[in-house]
């Protein structure tokens, strides 16, 4: 999270985990967590529009992949081919 730019105070609500392997890791993110106050840790953001970022594992760690406008298992693998179908089945729909 910290190369996110989110705020781990504010974790909670921040960050959903729609689909992992051990291999790929894709995480939704509410970029709404500013709207909470420093140091209330029960506040919950606001629904608003939510980024999701893609990682693939690297015997370094996890790697962030390219960013994608919407998120769709299609512009996943147009991207990165090798994202495995069997995690498209995994995500939300998105628009």
């Amino acid at each position: 999270m910290f190369d996110l730019d989110v705020p781990v105070k504010h974790l909670h609500g921040v960050r959903d985990v729609p689909a992992c392997d051990g291999r790929w890791l894709v995480l939704d993110l509410n970029r709404h967590v500013g709207d909470c106050p420093a140091g209330d840790t029960s506040c919950v953001p606001a629904a608003g529009p939510v980024q999701r970022v893609v990682y693939s594992w690297d015997p370094r760690g996890w790697k962030q992949e390219n960013g994608t406008k919407t998120g769709t298992c299609d512009e996943i693998r147009a991207a990165r081919p090798e994202f495995p179908q069997a995690l498209c089945a995994k995500l939300p729909a998105r628009g």
